[in-house]
């Protein structure tokens, strides 16, 4: 048995599109999978090109920190660091709510739908303390 090494780039097999004719007949027998799958891949590539899309929290938690301990002292690293983890725990949660919300067919999401999302996305003690600062925030705001 001969082994063929295949020098695939990865640019090329992960980020070109179908062809128009490939995808025009997916969309005339309906099949979502494929389409779903290069949607995703699109808006990757879209993602890593403009990265001046990209959310950051840095200044939220500069006043965050000035309010709990203006003393305590931070290095732009570490705010960079942190501001990339909660992009990510973000994404996290807004994947899981959009499968959700795909299942259940509902434009509005519940209480429940976001619990159930915290557990599957925190592990552990931070699952826990994230429900009841959660409750403990929903609360107050329906007493408002």
């Amino acid at each position: 048995m001969e082994i063929v090494n295949m020098k695939i780039e990865p640019d090329e097999y992960l980020w070109n599109p179908l062809p128009e004719e490939v995808l025009a007949y997916l969309k005339e027998i309906d099949f979502p999978a494929i389409l779903r799958s290069q949607h995703r891949r699109n808006k990757k590539k879209k993602a890593i090109l403009n990265q001046s899309d990209h959310k950051t929290f840095q200044q939220f938690m500069k006043n965050l920190k000035k309010q709990n301990c203006p003393n305590f002292q931070l290095s732009s690293d570490v705010v960079k660091d942190f501001d990339i983890i909660i992009n990510y725990l973000l994404d996290i949660f807004l994947e899981m709510l959009a499968s959700l919300v795909r299942i259940k067919k509902t434009k509005n999401l519940s209480v429940k739908q976001l619990e159930t999302v915290t557990k599957l996305c925190l592990p552990g003690s931070l699952c826990t303390g994230a429900m009841n600062y959660g409750r403990m925030a929903v609360s107050k705001g329906n007493t408002i």
